[in-house]
């Protein structure tokens, strides 16, 4: 056995590269070692099987793990909303049932079930499905002309939020389409005309241009655009109110006897410090719109010592309507209004059932 090649008298060391071919680089002369590739092709390593294995498993595992959370998620939403849905048709209060007269049911916009608010569609299926009142988005464009929309359609139909529907003309939002339909925005005056032989109640919901405080801007000119249309469309069964006071009390002088309302409201700092959580401050107007968190039976009972009739809005969810309807409200605004017509009449014989009694009409 011959000692390692390090360990051999008068060879030289190449430490790690000793056992590495090698060749002279001029022969003759003084040795002067290079290092000579091998030829031989280099394994390619393979990747650890185990490893994969271990990878492909977390995935299914985590696949596995999402899929059962969206399951139980999605179930228990299912639950929650048929209990409250549940809640809404079989459990009204005892006052609730003592009335004489169901709530009126308002269409936020038309029936939002199917098509945008404010859009034709949703105006014709509320008609079609015989809702008694309408609310009426109405804005004024940079021309002088009252649109039905909102500052929130109005981002859905042109892609860009922040904007008001005085910073466009007329001719400008004529050209807008909701969604892939032929349907465009529409003027007031010939959607008032449409709605008012056949409705119980139109609710004129007036958006004036607001500044950076949140102030109106154009309140005056927005007033008197309204009371010119009401002289033009006599509406004896119109109620105009918005989120400014002065509204109320200048319609009242434009147009005797025009019904008009204030909204009270207390969602934000900014809400409360303009005194709009205040619920009596308007002795002009005789409706009363209040947000669907404020309702309550103590609160309501209030406004209707007032002589206020009080339309509660926008409620889209069972719990929201529940709480209008318990709470005593004369209309509940609502974008699902088939789901409120539903829950009169569950309540009509749940109130039988439980009481004896129930709201006729």
């Amino acid at each position: 056995h011959l000692p390692p090649y390090h360990e051999r008298p008068g060879e030289p060391y190449f430490g790690p590269l000793a056992m590495l071919p090698l060749h002279r680089s001029r022969p003759g002369t003084r040795p002067e070692w290079t290092v000579q590739p091998s030829s031989r092709p280099r394994r390619q390593r393979k990747p650890s099987s185990s490893l994969t294995t271990y990878l492909w498993t977390a995935v299914a595992i985590f696949a596995l793990v999402t899929y059962f959370l969206y399951r139980t998620l999605s179930n228990a939403d299912v639950k929650e909303a048929t209990v409250e849905l549940e809640k809404l048709y079989s459990r009204p209060s005892p006052e609730y049932c003592l009335r004489k007269t169901p709530p009126l049911v308002c269409g936020h916009g038309g029936d939002s079930s199917d098509a945008p608010p404010n859009s034709a569609r949703a105006f014709q299926t509320a008609l079609q499905d015989n809702v008694p009142c309408m609310e009426v988005d109405v804005a004024r464009t940079k021309d002088g002309r009252l649109v039905v929309l909102h500052a929130r359609e109005l981002a859905a139909l042109t892609g860009t939020s922040g904007k008001q529907v005085s910073e466009y003309s007329w001719p400008e939002l004529s050209q807008l389409r909701w969604g892939d339909s032929d349907e465009g925005v529409m003027p007031v005056k010939p959607l008032l005309q449409l709605l008012q032989p056949s409705l119980q109640t139109i609710i004129l919901d007036v958006k004036p241009t607001l500044d950076d405080n949140m102030q109106p801007t154009d309140l005056p000119v927005m007033t008197s655009a309204v009371a010119a249309l009401l002289r033009e469309v006599p509406c004896p069964n119109c109620i105009v109110w918005g989120k400014f006071d002065e509204l109320a009390l200048a319609l009242r002088q434009a147009v005797p006897g025009q019904s008009v309302g204030y909204v009270v409201m207390n969602e934000t700092a900014e809400v409360r410090s303009a005194g709009w959580d205040v619920p009596l401050r308007s002795p002009e107007a005789q409706v009363t719109a209040l947000h669907y968190a404020m309702a309550s039976t103590q609160l309501l009972d209030l406004l209707h010592a007032a002589a206020k009739r009080v339309i509660v809005w926008t409620a889209n969810a069972p719990h929201m309507v529940r709480l209008a309807l318990d709470a005593g409200a004369d209309g509940v605004v609502t974008s699902y209004p088939k789901m409120v017509q539903k829950a009169l009449m569950q309540r009509r014989d749940a109130c039988l059932r439980l009481y004896g009694h129930a709201p006729v009409g």
